[in-house]
């Protein structure tokens, strides 16, 4: 291998994009999606990804992104991440059924976000007495080809600022 080899081979690993960490968005015990228990969800119809039953109703943003959706019963977020996959952060099972109430949404549509911040209350207490799971829902809604979306799903506990996931577009 000459000068110029090596001098190809790192141009060609900055043209390669690094992964980008997907950071759990709650505290709380990590659950796979298949053990969520709703079909829409566990069956991978929406997309992969994880979910987390929550220790407290704090939901964070996983990663930089952009909000694009905020749904009007609150209990659900759309992100994009590094402008090309789309995530979805839905608080709870069939919580649209509360019409909002138990949610405090902390960010708007259209707004950039880092990780680590807040962008969603849940009154768990309330939601639970209210006869709904709590389980937060992590997927990944739309993913752009040449994409590898890797989920660290040997966890159990985890805290917000956790490595859940690792995205790779190549």
């Amino acid at each position: 291998m000459g000068l110029f080899d090596l001098f190809k081979k790192e141009r060609e690993n900055k043209n390669m994009s690094k992964g980008i960490q997907i950071h759990a968005c709650a505290n709380g015990k990590f659950i796979k999606l298949s053990q969520v228990g709703d079909g829409v969800f566990s069956e991978g119809i929406l997309g992969q990804g994880f979910a987390i039953e929550p220790k407290s109703g704090i939901i964070y943003s996983p990663a930089d992104a952009l909000v694009t959706n905020v749904v009007e019963s609150k209990h659900a977020i759309g992100m994009l991440i590094n402008n090309s996959v789309e995530l979805l952060i839905h608080v709870g099972i069939d919580t649209v059924l509360l019409n909002g109430k138990g949610f405090e949404v902390l960010v708007s549509e259209k707004q950039n976000v880092k990780e680590g911040e807040p962008i969603l209350k849940a009154d768990l207490d309330f939601i639970a007495n209210s006869g709904y799971k709590c389980t937060v829902i992590n997927v990944f809604t739309d993913i752009p080809e040449n994409t590898e979306i890797k989920i660290f799903d040997n966890l159990s506990n985890v805290s917000a600022n956790d490595i859940l996931a690792e995205i790779t577009i190549k």
